[in-house]
């Protein structure tokens, strides 16, 4: 997987059936590169949808494509769905929308069969304490001195999403990176 694919895929993967123009104008290539792209790779990276204009999918890599997706090494799996937090980041609006996919839509098999079933099922418990331990490590094993942004947002995302998934019942991951504030507001541990 090249580049251009690769950050067509991402997109795709948090955009799914969207037109050529869209996918150009969201990653900050061509059209004519993207729609070369797509269907230089369709059915191998890409699916058509129907629909005019056509509409694309990422198709989950197979398992041998899955060793060759450079863009995974060392990251996990919000990592590899583009989130991002600090300087570098996105605002709380992509991050959470990440989020909110990472929970509500099939995940991309981007690691081992034991790695994605550690995500659990769509809108699951498990799912949700698994994204919220995620998050926690990401702060606790930080130095509280640095990345001072993206510890508030790994806080205020993850009471974001125990807000709002608040039905499953999963109880705030230990935060513990001390020297920074590691509650917004008032929550039981």
């Amino acid at each position: 997987m090249n580049e251009l694919e690769t950050k067509i895929s991402r997109f795709l993967f948090l955009h799914p059936n969207s037109a050529v123009k869209q996918i150009a104008s969201e990653i900050g290539e061509t059209k004519a590169l993207v729609n070369s792209a797509l269907y230089s790779a369709n059915g191998r990276l890409f699916k058509k949808a129907e629909g005019t204009p056509p509409r694309w999918v990422a198709i989950n890599p197979s398992h041998g494509d899955r060793r060759d997706y450079k863009d995974c090494e060392g990251r996990g799996l919000p990592g590899v769905m583009g989130y991002k937090t600090g300087a570098t980041g996105d605002g709380a609006y992509k991050r959470r929308s990440i989020l909110m996919r990472i929970m509500e839509k099939p995940l991309p098999r981007i690691y081992s069969h034991q790695y994605m079933a550690e995500w659990g099922e769509i809108l699951s418990p498990e799912r949700l304490e698994r994204l919220g331990n995620h998050l926690a490590v990401q702060h606790n094993t930080r130095p509280a001195g640095q990345f001072i942004d993206s510890h508030r947002e790994w806080i205020a995302d993850i009471d974001f999403l125990l807000d709002r998934y608040a039905s499953l019942g999963v109880k705030r991951p230990k935060l513990s990176n001390t020297g920074f504030e590691v509650s917004t507001r008032s929550r039981s541990e």
